[in-house]
């Protein structure tokens, strides 16, 4: 069992859908409101629970009348995810087999805080011409042409979408029933915490020059006394204990625990802002070196909530999500202390991400609006630092398999490739990707969740290697190493 806190308010929208089945109501705010008064919570939170809210016990309940009484949700729900499902909690959810199911119903697991959808969404094609059961590729470098499904399987993952001009290409999903399902996205949330940076930026809201502190006097004394907001966004802090490739992984453990997503150990701080506040060991002046850590999204999305006083869900509904024209909610995994885990806690549908990657690759604009600025789009794709990858010999270990990146850069938590192939990434853990390519006016995006840790770099390769055969058949430009 969960602990008691787990789950919140923005489970209501799937246990409505669950009660409408049972009972035939036609009304979400009355299930909604009937639900409220079940749990005793109708206290106008604007949908964030307390610790004391909806009781997990609850959520099982719903979700076995809704299996027992609904066929179409029996129909959807496998042997398989049912006993997966039974068996998740804190210490059993992070990686395979777990990770099958709790990667698509993290709000769940966790509270969260919901990224609303657009009152009139922006539609996107139907499916493609050419179905996903036509195409054929290889899983490396000159092997065996093998359906797609069967390589996106092996590998995997659990959506895959590439657009041209606007149009699907392909379009695949391991299960029927997973289109409006969010997923996790792990570190591509800090590409997205970065797009809303860039989008502050540009409308004069913060100052990417200005000290962190000055916003986060909390932080004095850390890694990031004397850094600059650009500098946490393009990741060249030095932090004298995590730069070591030994304690590499510890930087995430020790986020995690503090954002809630592993067990606590008895001296572990309380939250995600009181763990920031503990990273008492620079090494050396910002700026010098390029530095993957988990830590400096979360200290973004930290200033970016204090310099406007709004949530980072908030944020991303006003400036991003409802503006694109999103046709389904996403959310925002919470710490302990209902703040966002910024850096790996967001959940999005495939084709929403889809949507949002075809925003970027057309410079910002969505059926003729403009939702990320000029400025912002010019920051992300053409001033990434490319001279600290450059002197430091090597870019991130985590693109060292992907052709073109090897001599690119890094701006705003975004990965840019080398100007061969003008392309630009987004990453996250369990081999999930997002490649905008303005070459072949083509974008990808890869939701999966790979068993462990270990898996991932050879993951990330065959998704790479995958994309860039589709993008070469269809749009005539692979990109070669640099």
């Amino acid at each position: 069992m969960l602990p008691r806190w787990r789950g919140g308010c923005h489970n209501l929208p799937h246990m409505s859908r669950a009660f409408r089945k049972m009972i035939r109501i036609d009304n979400k705010t009355e299930i909604q409101d009937r639900l409220r008064i079940i749990a005793g919570k109708d206290n106008g939170m604007r949908g964030r629970c307390d610790r004391h809210g909806l009781r997990f016990s609850l959520r099982l309940l719903c979700t076995g009348l809704t299996l027992a009484l609904s066929p179409v949700a029996a129909r959807a729900a496998t042997d398989h995810d049912t006993s997966i499902a039974g068996q998740v909690d804190l210490a059993h959810w992070y990686w395979g087999p777990y990770n099958t199911w709790s990667w698509r119903h993290m709000r769940e697991v966790f509270p969260s805080a919901g990224i609303t959808h657009a009152p009139m969404p922006q539609p996107l094609p139907d499916a493609p011409a050419r179905p996903a059961t036509q195409w054929r590729v290889t899983d490396h470098a000159g092997g065996k042409a093998k359906p797609l499904a069967q390589v996106l399987s092996r590998n995997h993952v659990d959506a895959f979408m590439m657009m041209q001009h606007g149009r699907p290409v392909v379009e695949w999903y391991a299960r029927a029933d997973q289109e409006r399902v969010p997923h996790l996205i792990m570190s591509m949330s800090k590409s997205m915490v970065g797009t809303l940076a860039e989008i502050l930026i540009a409308a004069g809201t913060i100052d990417p020059e200005r000290q962190l502190t000055s916003w986060l006097p909390e932080m004095r004394g850390t890694n990031y006394d004397g850094a600059t907001l650009r500098q946490a966004l393009d990741m060249q802090i030095s932090d004298r204990i995590f730069e070591s490739e030994a304690n590499g992984a510890l930087d995430y453990e020790d986020s995690d625990r503090a954002g809630g997503w592993l067990p606590p150990h008895p001296d572990s701080p309380r939250d995600l802002h009181a763990w920031l506040a503990t990273l008492h060991h620079p090494h050396g002046p910002p700026g010098e070196h390029f530095l993957y850590l988990d830590q400096g999204a979360n200290v973004v999305a930290w200033v970016l909530e204090r310099a406007t006083g709004r949530p980072l869900s908030t944020l991303l509904t006003e400036k991003i999500w409802m503006p694109m024209g999103a046709r389904d909610d996403a959310y925002y995994v919470l710490d302990r202390s209902h703040e966002a885990y910024a850096s790996a806690g967001m959940n999005a549908t495939l084709r929403d991400m889809a949507l949002f990657a075809q925003m970027m690759l057309h410079d910002g604009r969505v059926d003729g609006r403009q939702v990320v600025p000029d400025a912002a789009i010019d920051a992300l794709y053409h001033r990434a630092d490319r001279a600290v990858w450059a002197r430091d010999r090597q870019g991130p270990e985590i693109t060292q398999g992907f052709p073109g990146f090897e001599h690119g850069g890094y701006r705003s938590f975004w990965y840019a490739s080398g100007e061969s192939c003008h392309r630009m990434a987004a990453i996250g853990l369990g081999a999930q990707f997002m490649l905008i390519d303005p070459r072949n006016d083509m974008t990808a995006v890869v939701l999966s969740a790979t068993p462990k840790s270990d898996d991932d770099a050879a993951a990330l390769t065959v998704d790479y290697h995958v994309i860039d055969q589709i993008m070469a058949q269809v749009g005539g430009h692979p990109c070669t190493p640099s």
